[in-house]
């Protein structure tokens, strides 16, 4: 029983501060701009990882044949482009949350300083990103090979969110276990 209160309280908790950081986005409307430049970040990166493809696409070159000579190779680049994609994604919302906490703390927060304390955590974020890119090139491996199981079980670690949440529940498990101390880098 004093699981499942412990739970509950947790969820309670939870849902208070993710109704706060709401509130703070709602009053600071820059903070937005976060996601905005990650969202266009993530298109530039995409665009070009897709152009190249797109022109070999063009100019002739069979998908399939390149696909079966250069199978090993395929797999380093959706790894490159996984790591690139996840750490731009983590950064900026790490820079979000970094600033949300500020707030919370009744302190002002700018993005330039959001930015400036997420790339002090670029090691974690850039370890996180290569983790986060394994398992995505791992479970697209498995997708390509096992048909809708493997669609499944990628679904599952998709599905939730691993990036985001990485940032969120490093951020918060850091400010609560120096709850005590002066609020510092969350990365150092």
């Amino acid at each position: 029983m004093q699981i499942q209160t412990g739970w509950t309280q947790r969820v309670a908790q939870t849902q208070t501060i993710m109704s706060a950081a709401r509130q703070i986005l709602r009053e600071d409307k820059t903070l937005l701009l976060l996601p905005i430049a990650s969202s266009a970040c993530l298109m530039l990166l995409t665009a070009s990882f897709a152009v190249p493809a797109i022109l070999r696409a063009l100019t002739g070159a069979a998908a399939s044949d390149e696909l079966s000579q250069t199978g090993s190779l395929s797999y380093v680049a959706m790894f490159l482009f996984y790591v690139v994609t996840y750490g731009v994604a983590i950064f900026f919302n790490a820079a979000l949350a970094i600033c949300v906490l500020r707030k919370l703390e009744g302190k002002q927060a700018t993005i330039l300083e959001g930015l400036r304390e997420a790339l002090s955590c670029f090691p974690q974020i850039l370890g996180w990103a290569m983790v986060s890119a394994t398992i995505g090139v791992v479970l697209k491996a498995i997708e390509r090979r096992s048909g809708i199981v493997g669609n499944m079980v990628r679904l599952c670690w998709v599905w939730p969110g691993a990036s985001p949440r990485f940032s969120w529940c490093q951020c918060w498990w850091r400010r609560e276990k120096a709850r005590s101390k002066p609020f510092k880098r969350p990365c150092s």
